[in-house]
Protein backbone atom coordinates (compact mmCIF):
# COMPACT_ATOMS: atom_id res chain seq x y z
CA UNK A 1 0.00 0.00 0.00
CA UNK A 2 3.05 2.40 0.75
CA UNK A 3 3.92 1.79 -2.90
CA UNK A 4 0.62 2.60 -4.20
CA UNK A 5 0.45 5.96 -1.99
CA UNK A 6 3.76 6.93 -3.44
CA UNK A 7 5.39 6.28 0.16
CA UNK A 8 8.59 4.92 -1.74
CA UNK A 9 10.80 5.04 1.40
CA UNK A 10 8.30 3.28 3.74
CA UNK A 11 7.41 0.77 1.15
CA UNK A 12 11.45 0.01 0.96
CA UNK A 13 11.80 -0.01 4.60
CA UNK A 14 8.75 -2.11 5.47
CA UNK A 15 9.63 -4.74 3.00
CA UNK A 16 13.12 -4.99 4.39
CA UNK A 17 11.20 -5.52 8.04
CA UNK A 18 9.14 -7.96 6.33
CA UNK A 19 12.71 -9.68 5.26
CA UNK A 20 13.92 -9.62 8.39
CA UNK A 21 11.24 -11.60 10.16
CA UNK A 22 11.37 -14.33 7.36
CA UNK A 23 15.18 -14.98 8.35
CA UNK A 24 14.35 -15.39 11.54
CA UNK A 25 11.64 -17.88 10.71
CA UNK A 26 14.48 -19.53 8.92
CA UNK A 27 13.04 -18.44 5.80
CA UNK A 28 16.18 -16.93 4.12
CA UNK A 29 15.14 -17.64 0.48
CA UNK A 30 12.44 -15.57 0.92
CA UNK A 31 14.53 -12.77 2.41
CA UNK A 32 16.59 -12.24 -0.81
CA UNK A 33 14.13 -12.80 -2.87
CA UNK A 34 13.15 -9.83 -1.25
CA UNK A 35 16.55 -7.91 -1.66
CA UNK A 36 16.38 -9.41 -5.04
CA UNK A 37 13.10 -6.95 -5.49
CA UNK A 38 14.55 -4.35 -3.53
CA UNK A 39 17.88 -3.87 -5.31
CA UNK A 40 15.86 -3.89 -9.20
CA UNK A 41 13.46 -0.83 -7.61
CA UNK A 42 17.07 0.87 -6.85
CA UNK A 43 19.78 0.06 -9.04
CA UNK A 44 17.38 -0.37 -12.48
CA UNK A 45 14.23 1.50 -12.01
CA UNK A 46 15.97 4.37 -10.37
CA UNK A 47 13.92 4.54 -7.20
CA UNK A 48 16.60 7.07 -5.55
CA UNK A 49 14.01 6.93 -2.14
CA UNK A 50 14.42 2.84 -1.80
CA UNK A 51 18.77 3.94 -1.21
CA UNK A 52 18.32 3.69 3.04
CA UNK A 53 16.87 0.23 2.76
CA UNK A 54 18.93 -0.78 0.16
CA UNK A 55 21.66 -0.09 2.24
CA UNK A 56 20.58 -2.07 5.54
CA UNK A 57 19.95 -4.76 3.13
CA UNK A 58 23.38 -5.12 1.95
CA UNK A 59 24.86 -5.59 4.66
CA UNK A 60 22.25 -8.06 6.08
CA UNK A 61 22.88 -10.61 2.73
CA UNK A 62 26.34 -10.08 3.52
CA UNK A 63 25.45 -11.78 7.27
CA UNK A 64 23.50 -14.08 5.21
CA UNK A 65 26.36 -15.55 3.12
CA UNK A 66 28.64 -15.87 6.14
CA UNK A 67 25.89 -17.81 7.93
CA UNK A 68 24.95 -19.66 4.85
CA UNK A 69 28.98 -20.42 4.26
CA UNK A 70 29.37 -21.63 8.27
CA UNK A 71 31.95 -19.03 8.46
CA UNK A 72 32.35 -16.04 11.05
CA UNK A 73 30.69 -12.73 10.42
CA UNK A 74 33.51 -10.36 10.31
CA UNK A 75 34.58 -8.74 13.24
CA UNK A 76 33.96 -5.21 12.68
CA UNK A 77 31.83 -2.31 13.46
CA UNK A 78 27.79 -4.28 13.54
CA UNK A 79 26.69 -1.14 10.59
CA UNK A 80 28.25 -3.28 8.11
CA UNK A 81 27.28 -6.70 8.98
CA UNK A 82 23.98 -5.70 10.62
CA UNK A 83 21.93 -8.30 12.68
CA UNK A 84 18.59 -10.00 11.73
CA UNK A 85 16.72 -7.44 14.11
CA UNK A 86 13.54 -5.72 14.55
CA UNK A 87 12.79 -2.04 13.46
CA UNK A 88 16.53 -1.91 11.94
CA UNK A 89 15.26 -0.52 8.98
CA UNK A 90 13.69 2.22 11.06
CA UNK A 91 17.08 3.01 12.12
CA UNK A 92 18.41 3.71 8.44
CA UNK A 93 19.38 7.57 7.86
CA UNK A 94 17.45 8.98 5.18
CA UNK A 95 20.77 9.64 3.45
CA UNK A 96 22.26 6.71 3.31
CA UNK A 97 22.99 5.22 0.02
CA UNK A 98 24.60 1.80 -1.11
CA UNK A 99 28.25 2.46 -1.98
CA UNK A 100 29.00 -0.64 -4.03
CA UNK A 101 27.35 -0.06 -6.93
CA UNK A 102 24.81 -2.19 -8.92
CA UNK A 103 27.53 -5.21 -10.07
CA UNK A 104 28.42 -6.05 -6.46
CA UNK A 105 24.66 -5.63 -5.44
CA UNK A 106 23.10 -8.38 -7.60
CA UNK A 107 26.79 -10.31 -7.47
CA UNK A 108 26.14 -10.55 -3.81
CA UNK A 109 22.47 -12.04 -4.22
CA UNK A 110 24.13 -14.30 -7.03
CA UNK A 111 26.07 -15.83 -4.01
CA UNK A 112 23.36 -16.29 -1.96
CA UNK A 113 21.03 -17.78 -4.45
CA UNK A 114 23.89 -20.22 -5.45
CA UNK A 115 24.04 -21.16 -1.75
CA UNK A 116 20.04 -21.69 -1.24
CA UNK A 117 20.59 -23.81 -4.35
CA UNK A 118 18.42 -21.76 -6.48
CA UNK A 119 20.28 -21.58 -10.36
CA UNK A 120 18.23 -19.71 -12.23
CA UNK A 121 17.99 -16.88 -9.72
CA UNK A 122 21.61 -16.92 -9.53
CA UNK A 123 22.08 -16.93 -13.30
CA UNK A 124 19.80 -14.04 -13.72
CA UNK A 125 21.25 -12.12 -10.97
CA UNK A 126 24.48 -12.61 -12.87
CA UNK A 127 23.67 -11.30 -16.13
CA UNK A 128 22.05 -8.38 -14.32
CA UNK A 129 25.56 -7.36 -12.44
CA UNK A 130 27.42 -7.47 -15.76
CA UNK A 131 24.66 -4.95 -17.12
CA UNK A 132 25.93 -2.39 -14.77
CA UNK A 133 29.23 -0.22 -15.64
CA UNK A 134 32.06 -1.20 -13.03
CA UNK A 135 32.87 2.85 -11.46
CA UNK A 136 34.24 2.02 -7.88
CA UNK A 137 37.12 -0.44 -7.25
CA UNK A 138 35.27 -2.89 -5.16
CA UNK A 139 32.95 -3.32 -8.68
CA UNK A 140 35.68 -3.47 -10.99
CA UNK A 141 37.22 -6.59 -9.03
CA UNK A 142 33.90 -8.07 -9.16
CA UNK A 143 33.62 -8.32 -12.82
CA UNK A 144 36.22 -11.03 -13.72
CA UNK A 145 34.58 -13.57 -10.97
CA UNK A 146 31.04 -12.65 -12.19
CA UNK A 147 32.22 -13.60 -15.45
CA UNK A 148 33.94 -17.21 -14.12
CA UNK A 149 30.58 -17.82 -12.07
CA UNK A 150 28.31 -16.76 -15.25
CA UNK A 151 30.30 -19.10 -17.47
CA UNK A 152 30.50 -22.07 -15.03
CA UNK A 153 26.78 -22.15 -15.74
CA UNK A 154 26.37 -21.71 -18.92
CA UNK A 155 29.11 -23.54 -20.46
CA UNK A 156 28.67 -26.38 -22.70
CA UNK A 157 25.78 -26.06 -23.21
CA UNK A 158 24.57 -22.63 -22.94
CA UNK A 159 23.97 -19.97 -25.66
CA UNK A 160 27.10 -19.91 -28.39
CA UNK A 161 26.89 -15.72 -29.00
CA UNK A 162 26.83 -15.34 -24.98
CA UNK A 163 29.75 -17.40 -24.08
CA UNK A 164 31.54 -15.43 -26.41
CA UNK A 165 30.89 -12.42 -25.87
CA UNK A 166 31.61 -13.00 -21.96
CA UNK A 167 35.24 -14.28 -22.99
CA UNK A 168 35.88 -11.21 -25.12
CA UNK A 169 34.69 -8.81 -22.17
CA UNK A 170 37.18 -11.00 -19.90
CA UNK A 171 40.39 -10.29 -22.49
CA UNK A 172 39.59 -7.06 -22.71
CA UNK A 173 39.20 -6.41 -19.63
CA UNK A 174 42.03 -3.55 -18.31
CA UNK A 175 44.36 -5.19 -16.05
CA UNK A 176 45.36 -2.30 -14.08
CA UNK A 177 42.13 -1.82 -12.83
CA UNK A 178 42.15 -5.08 -11.13
CA UNK A 179 43.92 -4.27 -7.16
CA UNK A 180 47.12 -5.34 -7.83
CA UNK A 181 47.42 -6.51 -4.01
CA UNK A 182 45.12 -9.07 -4.94
CA UNK A 183 46.91 -10.73 -7.01
CA UNK A 184 50.36 -10.83 -8.53
CA UNK A 185 49.65 -12.78 -12.09
CA UNK A 186 46.35 -10.63 -13.34
CA UNK A 187 46.51 -12.30 -17.02
CA UNK A 188 46.64 -15.41 -15.27
CA UNK A 189 43.78 -14.73 -12.87
CA UNK A 190 41.63 -13.36 -16.00
CA UNK A 191 42.29 -16.86 -17.75
CA UNK A 192 41.32 -18.65 -15.02
CA UNK A 193 38.37 -16.56 -14.74
CA UNK A 194 37.84 -16.89 -18.62
CA UNK A 195 38.95 -20.23 -19.48
CA UNK A 196 38.48 -22.64 -16.50
CA UNK A 197 35.05 -24.05 -16.79
CA UNK A 198 35.79 -24.85 -20.66
CA UNK A 199 39.16 -26.55 -19.32
CA UNK A 200 37.43 -28.86 -16.53
CA UNK A 201 34.94 -29.77 -19.58
CA UNK A 202 36.94 -30.38 -22.74
CA UNK A 203 37.54 -33.94 -22.23
CA UNK A 204 33.64 -34.89 -21.65
CA UNK A 205 31.84 -32.51 -24.34
CA UNK A 206 30.44 -34.27 -27.62
CA UNK A 207 31.76 -33.41 -31.28
CA UNK A 208 28.98 -31.27 -31.87
CA UNK A 209 30.07 -28.94 -28.81
CA UNK A 210 33.70 -29.16 -29.65
CA UNK A 211 32.42 -27.97 -33.25
CA UNK A 212 31.01 -24.94 -31.45
CA UNK A 213 34.06 -24.33 -29.17
CA UNK A 214 36.63 -24.16 -32.11
CA UNK A 215 33.61 -22.22 -34.18
CA UNK A 216 33.63 -19.94 -30.74
CA UNK A 217 37.19 -19.40 -30.26
CA UNK A 218 38.01 -18.70 -33.68
CA UNK A 219 35.64 -15.95 -33.93
CA UNK A 220 37.01 -14.56 -30.30
CA UNK A 221 40.83 -15.17 -32.36
CA UNK A 222 39.76 -13.01 -34.92
CA UNK A 223 38.03 -10.33 -32.37
CA UNK A 224 41.76 -10.00 -31.14
CA UNK A 225 43.79 -10.24 -33.52
CA UNK A 226 41.69 -6.94 -35.19
CA UNK A 227 42.08 -5.05 -32.03
CA UNK A 228 44.92 -3.45 -30.82
CA UNK A 229 44.84 -4.78 -26.98
CA UNK A 230 48.98 -4.42 -25.63
CA UNK A 231 48.82 -8.12 -24.83
CA UNK A 232 47.28 -10.18 -27.79
CA UNK A 233 49.89 -12.44 -28.53
CA UNK A 234 49.52 -13.27 -24.90
CA UNK A 235 45.79 -14.30 -25.18
CA UNK A 236 46.23 -15.39 -28.67
CA UNK A 237 48.82 -17.98 -27.05
CA UNK A 238 45.77 -18.93 -24.45
CA UNK A 239 43.43 -19.34 -27.69
CA UNK A 240 45.70 -21.76 -29.47
CA UNK A 241 46.06 -23.83 -26.28
CA UNK A 242 42.24 -24.55 -25.67
CA UNK A 243 41.80 -25.02 -29.51
CA UNK A 244 44.84 -27.53 -29.82
CA UNK A 245 43.27 -29.57 -26.50
CA UNK A 246 39.60 -29.79 -28.22
CA UNK A 247 41.53 -31.16 -31.48
CA UNK A 248 43.27 -33.66 -29.87
CA UNK A 249 39.83 -35.24 -29.98
CA UNK A 250 38.51 -33.93 -32.65
CA UNK A 251 40.61 -33.19 -35.60
CA UNK A 252 41.22 -36.32 -37.81
CA UNK A 253 45.57 -35.84 -38.73
CA UNK A 254 47.98 -35.53 -36.70
CA UNK A 255 49.36 -32.34 -38.90
CA UNK A 256 46.03 -30.74 -37.66
CA UNK A 257 47.10 -31.24 -34.17
CA UNK A 258 50.44 -30.53 -34.63
CA UNK A 259 49.49 -27.12 -36.04
CA UNK A 260 47.48 -26.18 -33.26
CA UNK A 261 49.80 -27.51 -30.55
CA UNK A 262 52.82 -25.68 -32.56
CA UNK A 263 51.00 -22.33 -32.99
CA UNK A 264 49.84 -21.99 -28.84
CA UNK A 265 53.77 -22.57 -27.88
CA UNK A 266 55.13 -20.31 -30.45
CA UNK A 267 52.70 -17.65 -29.62
CA UNK A 268 53.31 -18.55 -25.45
CA UNK A 269 57.29 -18.21 -26.02
CA UNK A 270 57.20 -14.62 -27.37
CA UNK A 271 54.49 -13.96 -25.27
CA UNK A 272 56.03 -15.52 -22.46
CA UNK A 273 52.61 -17.44 -21.10
CA UNK A 274 53.38 -19.56 -18.78
CA UNK A 275 50.20 -20.88 -18.75
CA UNK A 276 51.25 -22.48 -22.30
CA UNK A 277 54.85 -23.29 -21.56
CA UNK A 278 53.76 -24.98 -18.39
CA UNK A 279 50.85 -26.49 -19.06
Amino acid sequence: IFDLLGYQDLCARSAGERGVALVQLDRPSEFVRIAEWMCRRYYLRNKSNFGPAVTMVMGQLARLICNLENRPVPDRDEKIYPEFERRSYTRVLDIAKPQGGGIVAFDSLARSYALLGNRNRKVKCLRTALSFQANTQLGKNCVPPVIRNLLDEIIPAGDKTEIEKLIIRGIFIDIHQIDPSRMKDPKGFLSYCIFSKLDNVITEINDLQKRMFISLLDEVQKTLVDSNHKDADWWLAGIYLRRARIGETYCRTKNEKYFLWKKAYDWGINAHNKEVILP
